[in-house]
């Protein structure tokens, strides 16, 4: 499970192919895990882990 990285204080990348959503969004931008329960990229499937932020 990877870390989002904070680009700015709005926007947020995936760290294993660069997809990009916007924090005002919230999760909606990204994909849900059924397996994991937990958020995923939308295009390459990684685990994002909602934890802290790394710029």
């Amino acid at each position: 499970m990877a870390r989002k990285i904070k680009i700015d204080n709005n926007t947020y990348e995936c760290p294993a192919c660069g997809y990009r959503w916007s924090k005002t969004m919230g999760m909606t931008d990204l994909s849900f895990d059924e397996d994991e329960h937990c958020p995923c990229c939308p295009d390459c499937g990684e685990l994002i882990e909602d934890g802290d932020d790394y710029e």
